[in-house]
């Protein structure tokens, strides 16, 4: 069996292997030193010629100079504590003086003492604003608060005219767009002069969510809302004019029914 020729070199500070066939020139690759120093892995060779680029493990590259010799100092230990120096056509490996190989990785230590806590960070910047959350559940009704104070008298109102008839009318609220009212027969409310008072018939106690309106003739400039002060603003019933109708919602309650009772003045 035939073996090709393999030089193995001890020059000042690291053992060299020429990697090839035929003998180990005197003006081939050469590296002199190669050895770990200060934290810093330290080598200097000579090359067969003058400026020839040298590359070490494909990592690192120098030049050597006019005569011929180059030189490395890097931050740089090898895990097998070899390098593998090339330039043009020749390379040459080292053994790396003063250099352990890493072992095998050891067992996990323990955990250390927490330490104490740093300081405050500053403040990072704003984040995007989130979606909106679902709507939550419906809470429990407060307690009434205490009686308020007497309040002025009012101004004197106007005269009134003949006592009219009156109904009730009861509709369901399915989305924000509301339900028209009905009339005495059935229908619904168109126009009118008089009166509406409404309310939802989601409590026992509905003499607070009880909304009032003056309704005049059907313009929606001539309507005027009197609401009790201690009206329950989320379930109030709103009235309002659409398509020559009068109806009913609740902004921020659908699905339930509201009782109006509508008096029509002559």
């Amino acid at each position: 069996m035939k073996i090709s020729a393999l030089n193995l070199t001890l020059f000042s500070g690291a053992f060299v292997v020429a990697m090839g066939s035929g003998p180990f020139a005197a003006d081939a690759l050469k590296i002199d030193t190669a050895r770990i120093k200060s934290s810093k892995l330290m080598i200097e060779g000579s090359t067969k010629a003058k400026n020839e680029t040298v590359d070490l493990d494909g990592l690192y590259k120098t030049t050597s100079d006019s005569d011929k010799l180059f030189s490395f100092a890097v931050p740089y230990h090898p895990h097998d504590c070899i390098v593998k120096i090339k330039a043009g056509n020749k390379k040459r490996r080292a053994v790396i003086r003063g250099c352990g190989a890493q072992g095998e990785r050891g067992d996990r230590g323990k955990r250390g003492h927490e330490g104490p806590q740093g300081p405050q960070g500053i403040q990072g910047i704003a984040g995007a604003r989130g979606p909106k959350g679902n709507q939550g559940i419906q809470g429990e009704q407060g307690p009434d608060g205490p009686e308020g104070p007497e309040g002025p008298e009012g101004p004197k109102g106007e005269a009134g005219v003949g006592a009219g008839k009156w109904w009730y009318s009861e509709v369901n609220v399915s989305d924000a767009e509301g339900a028209a009212l009905t009339s005495e027969d059935g229908s619904p409310l168109e126009f009118m002069k008089g009166f509406i008072a409404c309310s939802p018939l989601l409590t026992s106690d509905t003499s607070r969510l009880v909304s009032y309106w003056s309704i005049n003739y059907g313009s929606t400039t001539d309507v005027e809302e009197i609401s009790p002060s201690n009206t329950v603003s989320e379930f109030r019933p709103i009235l309002y004019f659409e398509d020559g109708l009068i109806k009913v919602r609740i902004d921020s309650i659908s699905g339930r029914a509201i009782r109006c009772r509508i008096e029509q003045l002559d």
